[in-house]
């Protein structure tokens, strides 16, 4: 065998154990799901540049400046109105056995009921915290939609905890890349039909059309996968540790 061929020889067996040490470590769920945040994290946050590079072409100063503002409290207080359940769902879904569409549902109860209190609360005082975003206040049409952003940014959130917490992160960057580009699509769209608030309609309007989908995956298919090896998973959860 000449020294060329040889070498070929050699670094094809190189390639090839390195091809099988990355598939061996990518199959590890903890390394797996880690990449998958990662990206997610990392995707999200460049069509997130792109998203408002954009918007403050399309859109006057002005529109931006509330919209964008008006988003923040809502971002802020769907946080409020989580009530930390992510961390509740990543830590405790793991070992929830046959009480994992229980555990989900009732974390999605709480954070609902939690929004309409935060939400209320919110607009209610909205003359002192927030004055230049009275016009919330004014319609009805914007106390209602503000409202429901405030609970659907919740829920999408908590998804996102909830496929981690089954170990099926690796659908957490298809949903947000999915979303970033529809919000990017709706930005562009609304700029012509709905200036004044295009830019809050196009940032809560994927989020509410993605909780249908990715519930019906996480329902109908991930937690009954889950769920059945699991039986035999501690069956002490209850109310006080997961408080």
């Amino acid at each position: 065998m000449t020294p060329a061929l040889e070498t070929d020889r050699l670094n094809g067996g190189r390639l090839a154990q390195l091809r099988t040490r990355l598939a061996a470590h990518l199959r590890h769920p903890l390394y797996r799901n880690g990449y998958a945040l990662l990206l997610s994290g990392g995707a999200t946050s460049v069509l997130g540049l792109a998203y408002w590079t954009l918007a403050a072409r399309l859109y006057p100063a002005q529109v931006v400046g509330l919209n964008s503002a008006l988003l923040s409290a809502m971002v802020l207080l769907s946080g409020i109105a989580q009530l930390s359940l992510s961390n509740v769902l990543v830590r405790f879904l793991p070992v929830a056995g046959p009480r994992t569409t229980r555990l989900v549902g009732y974390a999605y109860l709480a954070s609902l009921a939690a929004a309409v209190a935060v939400a209320i609360i919110f607009m209610a005082g909205l003359a002192w915290w927030a004055p230049a975003l009275l016009f919330v206040k004014a319609s009805a049409g914007w106390r209602w939609s503000v409202g429901l952003a405030i609970a659907t940014w919740g829920i999408f959130t908590l998804q996102d905890s909830v496929l981690t917490g089954l170990r099926q992160a690796v659908w957490v960057p298809v949903e947000n890349v999915i979303f970033a580009v529809v919000k990017l699509a709706f930005l562009v769209a609304f700029a012509r039909w709905v200036p004044e608030s295009g830019i809050f309609l196009s940032w809560t309007l994927p989020v509410a059309i993605s909780l249908l989908p990715i519930n019906l995956l996480i329902f109908g298919r991930l937690i009954p996968r889950r769920a059945a090896p699991a039986a035999a998973a501690p069956a002490a959860l209850t109310l006080r540790p997961v408080v």
